[in-house]
């Protein structure tokens, strides 16, 4: 029975070294687990700027003047908080290229309507990193220049 006298002292720290890894795993894990929250949130944050930036372009008739043919218009930017939105970024304009309406659009028995086709690009940002980029295409009707 004398060499039996430490088993409990052991068998007690054992099991308090596997508790303390145990426990040590689970911080850890939590731990990465809010910096993962963290960085969607701002991820998200981004993606919302940007989405604001492409409304924000749909709804600025100073996008789609143009004076003459797209290659008259410069691209045009535009800084979001400029516009008074809470959101950082910015959006770019741009004619892409002109040229016949689509196949399926009819337009009265107009013939001299053409379609100026623009390049959307919109970056939202979100600090401290989070950055986030959407493009779209939109049109409209103009009349061919003689």
């Amino acid at each position: 029975m004398r060499s039996e006298k430490g088993i409990a002292l052991l068998s007690t720290l054992g099991i308090l070294a596997a508790l303390l890894v145990l426990a040590a795993v689970i911080t850890n894990s939590t731990r990465y687990e809010s910096v993962f929250a963290s960085l969607r949130k701002q991820s998200a944050l981004a993606f919302n700027a940007a989405e604001a930036g492409l409304s924000v372009a749909l709804t600025d008739p100073n996008n789609f003047l143009v004076p003459g043919t797209c290659a008259d218009v410069a691209p045009r930017t535009v800084d979001l908080a400029s516009q008074g939105l809470s959101v950082s970024g910015t959006v770019r304009a741009s004619c892409d290229r002109e040229g016949a309406l689509p196949a399926g659009l009819k337009i009265g028995v107009r013939t001299d309507l053409i379609g100026f086709f623009f390049r959307l690009r919109s970056i939202g940002t979100y600090p401290p990193d989070a950055q986030a980029s959407l493009e779209m295409e939109a049109g409209r009707l103009g009349f061919r220049q003689r």
